[in-house]
């Protein structure tokens, strides 16, 4: 009996460094659910955000129903997936990076597509991004060149001044969100540092798949936090009708206005900088090498695609997820498995209305 129980043990043992071994290798092999679940769902949700809550920015600025928000956030959440795909599947082998990375629509633009869109319209907004995206395209085309003006000092510095410009926001956030009634309030604090110290603790002074899987059991003790508190509105999942929903093409109109296209292409530019520095801090971090020219190159193109892509269906401009470089940094997993399957989820969440309506009652 001790010996069948020794050689249990051993097994045991040898199936956890496997699943180990698969979550540090992007090609790696079988990983189990109890690690695949938690470390896909919280490159979700540390995504979501991001992802929806520009669509509703920018449907606010210019001023759109209700219906046709509704259509940018699926969108959204469907281009999310599609770039996602793309980044760990190139297509052709050339577009696409070929490496762990969230891409999807991106708060980075938000100022300038308020500015566009408050001005000129959601047709503008569009037609702009079809430029930049062939902006972009033509950037990663051209980044092997180029790429020595970007040494890490440059890309690490604009990525650092965007992260410190996301403070303010993230500040916001944890205070309520800006023009809500209870904001500042002392129970909004209270659950935003409950969420601080529970990731903090689990990813500082635990191991396995509690330290590797920290954001995503952080946001699920908030969440019920804030649940039994109150703060957590069923309306929108209420009022979503419908089991399932497909984005219409050409839906908004697009419009080319030069002065727009030359503001996003600029931004695009900038972008495309922050993209060469995510990609380069997603294999430093996370696999131990710096980017080849191909994976930089293949991953700026495919951000100028699906942003080509989205301007048809209502989408907004894609970018790198800075938020999800940090999780690839902080637990080194990159097996493209627990990607592909994050992918997955915001794919359907862009099918289905209610899964989208769900993840949106995160407060």
């Amino acid at each position: 009996m001790s010996e069948l129980t020794a050689q249990a043990g051993m097994n045991t043992e040898n199936e956890n460094k496997e699943n180990d071994a698969a979550l540090y290798s992007f090609k790696g092999g079988h990983i189990a659910l109890s690690s695949l679940i938690p470390l896909s769902l919280q490159h979700v949700l540390a995504a979501v955000v991001g992802v929806v809550t520009p669509a509703i920015i920018v449907a606010q600025t210019c001023q759109m129903s209700e219906a046709d928000q509704t259509l940018m956030i699926q969108a959204a959440l469907i281009m999310t997936a599609i770039a996602t795909f793309l980044q760990l599947f190139p297509l052709f082998g050339r577009i696409g990076a070929g490496l762990p990375v969230i891409m999807g629509t991106s708060f980075a633009y938000v100022p300038t597509l308020e500015a566009i869109g408050g001005e000129f319209g959601i047709g503008a907004i569009l037609g702009a991004q079809i430029v930049g995206g062939c902006i972009a395209i033509i950037f990663g085309l051209t980044v092997k060149w180029i790429r020595k003006l970007f040494p890490d000092v440059v890309t690490g510095t604009v990525i650092f001044t965007i992260g410190i410009s996301l403070y303010p926001t993230a500040i916001r956030y944890m205070a309520g969100g800006s023009g809500s009634e209870d904001f500042g309030s002392a129970r909004n604090w209270f659950v935003a540092i409950v969420t601080f110290v529970t990731v903090f603790i689990l990813s500082n002074f635990t191991k396995g798949i509690l330290k590797r899987g920290s954001l995503f059991f952080g946001m699920l003790v908030g969440y019920f936090v804030a649940l039994a508190m109150g703060m957590v509105d069923f309306s929108g999942l209420a009022a979503t009708k419908g089991i399932v929903s497909v984005p219409q093409v050409m839906h908004f109109p697009i419009s080319f206005v030069p002065a727009a296209c030359i503001s996003l292409g600029v931004v695009y530019i900038v972008n495309s900088v922050q993209t060469i520095g995510d990609l380069t801090a997603t294999t430093v971090g996370g696999m131990n090498r710096d980017p080849s020219n191909k994976e930089l190159s293949g991953g700026i193109m495919a951000q100028g695609l699906t942003s080509i892509l989205a301007a048809f269906i209502g989408g907004l401009p894609t970018a790198s997820f800075s938020q999800n470089v940090g999780i690839v940094t902080m637990n080194k997993v990159v097996n493209r498995v627990v990607f592909s399957v994050a992918a997955a989820v915001l794919l359907i969440a862009g099918f289905v209305p209610k899964l989208s309506a769900l993840l949106t009652t995160i407060p």
